[in-house]
């Protein structure tokens, strides 16, 4: 073994201690968050501010390279709210907008993913373009 228990232990220590620091949970003060990224080439990632690593990564099917959707792109990420949705009770969500096509005539995709796992809640691709969200 190349550590000592003495040096062991005071690893352990340190690890708790950033375990802390590190852990997903609501922060009143608002230090710990995640920070949603979109690509363009429609990935997500959550990092968390606390230590800057990426907690989840997400290429949202609505936005491969398919058939009916021959150019994806992601364009815009929204804070989401479901109606009737109880904000201390349930994680939060995002809407992710993309389009299907190089022109702003394409048509869109929509789809609201779970911001602390993830998932992907729902999707829809829309046979029209979409012009302007209003959050």
């Amino acid at each position: 073994m190349l550590a000592s228990a003495a040096d062991v232990a005071a690893i352990q220590e340190m690890r708790l201690k950033s375990f802390e620091k590190s852990k997903l949970t609501r922060d009143h003060n608002g230090f710990r968050k995640l920070l949603i990224v979109l690509t363009r080439a429609g990935k997500l990632f959550a990092l968390h501010t606390g230590y800057g690593q990426v907690v989840w990564s997400l290429l949202l099917p609505t936005l491969r390279k398919s058939e009916t959707c021959e150019y994806p792109t992601g364009l815009k990420i929204y804070q989401w709210q479901v109606p009737h949705h109880h904000a201390l009770d349930e994680n939060p969500s995002v809407l992710i907008v993309g389009r299907c096509g190089q022109s702003s005539e394409a048509p869109g995709v929509l789809s609201i993913v779970d911001a602390y796992t993830g998932k992907e809640i729902n999707s829809m691709a829309s046979v029209h373009s979409i012009v302007q969200v209003i959050p």
